[in-house]
């Protein structure tokens, strides 16, 4: 019977977990692999009667499970099911025993952020790689984004980038006393100058809204407006980033910042991708109007949308590229109507109150990590997708369901 005093599978567990993040910028869909091995490992686990041993919080394997049934009647009435909406399935159902098998046998915290540490150096190298590339062999700026899309790829640069801070600030205090984590610190500091390269050479609007929000609520969060240091640091960071604002203007990041800026600021500016959005959620909501209850079910994306923009008397000529509603929250009601946003919206404040509820157990860096990851992807959510999508599952829903599974296992370790 295995159960937390079983250090074989806590530590195949954290080489797992450590492979998970280490390759997530190295090929595409790498994150399948390794959700598979840990689902397999999983399987052999529950074999052995892990079920047996835990007694953990049942909303999440609950949410799957209602998910996955849902998302499978809307398979079965399709008729000609496409394969994401199969692989969401799958990969859904995946979670199910994964989230049970880690709480039970838990795993290593220090072999995930080595883990981020790999991730964030080869993130940062794969950026200059891109950037290089493009300035000399094309000859113009191109938005990297490694094995995702240049939006999702920032957003996880913003993650590393507020995790690793948080462990610097850490390891800053150890080294005082002692030198023996000297070498962890300045690999540390190579890491968040690569995951600001991540969210530097991304280009996209999506990962610097995401490091406004991270920032303001850790600033809330961690009460740092009371702190003299963290108000130096701050000035200080602010003037780093306003000093690479104007020395750079012509960078693809700060282009495009500005572009965003000048769409909100002025109500004529109709030629932007900002504007385009707000054209995209008008008519997104228009077709919610339309499907309220459960979105537009079985009929055709296409049609909905074309009908929607014949209510509004619009022709958007990015409908004809792609069908995307540019925001999560959108794209779920009208995929799935209220009863899927509010799903969407349950899930999200279960694990924010899971994070509060543990809050006293946990140490510095790991709740910045987990807030980072949750408040990350809810601000990208605003305005671009990953919900609907087996990336999104990969890099939204499996770390979260590591994450509660990682407090689980704590709750359990204290109840023994």
């Amino acid at each position: 019977m295995i159960s937390l005093q079983d250090k074989s599978h806590y530590t195949l567990n954290s080489i797992i977990v450590f492979i998970y993040f280490g390759l997530l910028f190295t090929f595409d869909n790498n994150f399948t692999l390794t959700a598979l091995i840990l689902f397999l490992t999983a399987i052999y686990g529950i074999s052995k009667g892990v079920a047996k041993n835990i007694s953990t919080p049942f909303f999440a394997p609950a949410w799957l499970l209602l998910v996955v049934i849902l998302l499978t009647i809307k398979l079965i009435a399709q008729g000609s099911p496409s394969s994401s909406n199969l692989n969401l399935i799958v990969f859904f159902s995946c979670l199910i025993p994964i989230y049970y098998y880690l709480s039970v046998t838990g795993f290593s915290f220090k072999a995930l952020t080595y883990g981020i540490y790999c991730s964030a150096i080869i993130g940062g190298f794969v950026a200059l790689y891109d950037f290089y590339v493009s300035k000399n062999m094309i000859g113009d700026d191109i938005r990297s984004g490694a094995t995702f899309t240049p939006q999702v790829f920032g957003t996880i640069g913003v993650i590393y980038t507020m995790f690793l801070t948080s462990k610097l600030v850490s390891l800053l205090q150890i080294t005082k006393k002692s030198k023996k984590h000297l070498v962890e610190l300045l690999v540390t500091v190579f890491a968040i100058t690569c995951s600001i390269l991540i969210v530097i050479f991304s280009g996209s609007r999506s990962p610097a809204l995401s490091l406004l929000t991270t920032t303001a609520f850790f600033i809330l969060f961690f009460r740092l407006y009371l702190q003299q240091k963290a108000i130096i640091a701050g000035v200080i960071i602010f003037l780093s980033m306003a000093t690479f604002y104007f020395t750079v203007p012509n960078n693809t990041f700060n282009l495009r910042l500005k572009s965003a800026i000048v769409t909100v600021l002025t109500e004529d500016h109709k030629d932007g991708e900002l504007y385009t959005r707000f054209e995209i959620w008008k008519t997104g909501l228009v077709i919610a109007q339309l499907n309220p209850l459960i979105g537009i079910s079985l009929e055709d994306k296409s049609i909905a949308i074309a009908n929607a923009e014949v209510k509004r008397g619009t022709n958007l000529e990015i409908f004809t590229r792609n069908q995307e509603m540019h925001s999560d929250h959108i794209e779920v009601l009208v995929r799935y109507g209220l009863i899927g946003l509010l799903l969407y919206w349950s899930f999200l404040i279960s694990n924010f109150a899971r994070y509060f509820k543990a809050n006293k157990l946990l140490k510095t860096e790991e709740k910045t990590l987990f807030y980072a990851h949750a408040i990350s992807l809810l601000t990208f959510g605003i305005t671009d997708v990953l919900a609907g999508y087996t990336i999104g599952a990969a890099v939204f829903f499996l770390p979260i369901i590591m994450f509660a599974a990682y407090i689980n296992s704590i709750y359990l370790k204290i109840n023994r």
